[in-house]
């Protein structure tokens, strides 16, 4: 489970998205014994799944459950997002999910994972 921080220089639409692995998720995964190489490959696929549910599926639901249980969203570029599971289900049901333009594409340009993050610079095309 993943929680999200979200940053963006509008003039250029480059994206910097941040997920993050709480502690609690840490010391679960050291728990299960995964090797560092699985835990990595484990964060950058729940947050995959993340960004495929919101931005293809567009399923506010199915996004949800790939977070925390109380997780929070810092949409940094407009000072907006939620704290807790009903304030970010608010967020993205109301002002995010589905509400981009139709035509609306994102390009990775790097991805970075460390050992409780994986970052993401993105660049979004619309018209």
């Amino acid at each position: 489970m993943i929680e999200i921080d979200l940053l963006f220089n509008n003039k250029k639409n480059i994206y910097l998205v941040i997920s993050k692995q709480n502690k609690q998720e840490n010391k679960k995964m050291s728990e299960r014994g995964m090797a560092n190489g699985q835990y990595h490959n484990n964060l950058a696929t729940v947050f995959d799944k993340h960004i495929n549910c919101e931005f293809e599926e567009k399923d506010v639901k199915a996004t949800m459950q790939t977070m925390v249980k109380e997780p929070y969203v810092h949409h940094v570029p407009i000072l907006s997002g939620g704290i807790g599971y009903d304030g970010v289900y608010a967020f993205y049901s109301n002002s995010f999910v589905g509400k981009m333009p139709s035509d609306t594409k994102f390009v990775r340009i790097s991805r970075t994972i460390g050992n409780n993050q994986v970052v993401d610079e993105l660049i979004k095309f619309y018209t």
